[in-house]
């Protein structure tokens, strides 16, 4: 019996790493994809405004092709 103990504890801290690691992951994806997006609008505002691809590029760090595609 107290194998099947350590087991489930084992089983509960692995699970535990596990569900905290995602959180992680989750946290850097959706961040990562917020910093994305606001390029993304940041360079939409500027093409309204008639800035060059070259500066938008500059000042946002996407490609030429993205900028284009906005």
């Amino acid at each position: 019996m107290s194998l099947n103990i350590r087991e489930d504890d084992l089983r509960m801290a692995g699970e535990k790493i596990g569900f905290e690691r995602g959180i992680r992951k989750g946290r850097r994806d959706g961040i990562t994809a917020g910093s994305y997006q606001a390029k993304r609008e940041t360079a939409k505002l500027m093409q309204r405004e008639s800035c060059s691809v070259d500066f938008i590029q500059r000042m946002t760090g996407l490609s030429e092709a993205e900028i284009e595609n906005l």
